[in-house]
């Protein structure tokens, strides 16, 4: 067997990741909503939505609208665009 020495990965994603959540949590405070429910369900399409395969009104209706809400999409693209 040929020994492992070296193993690449993705730091590059890994800190966009890091960044993204600093802002989900800033966005989910301004909002008042669960940070981890958000999280998860954000999980659950960000793949989709980063690849073109959902817009972002699907990614909002699936992660932040999926029941009613105090403010509208537009509130919130606003908001989260500012963070």
């Amino acid at each position: 067997m040929i020994p492992i020495t070296a193993i690449f990965f993705d730091m590059r994603r890994a800190v966009e990741q890091r960044l993204d959540e600093v802002e989900r949590r800033q966005v989910a405070a301004a909002f008042d909503l669960d940070f981890e429910t958000f999280d998860q369900r954000h999980y659950q399409v960000i793949d989709a939505f980063d690849y073109g395969h959902i817009s972002l009104q699907t990614y909002l209706d699936w992660a932040v609208f999926y029941m009613p809400r105090s403010f509208t999409p537009q509130d919130f693209e606003r908001e989260s665009s500012a963070s």
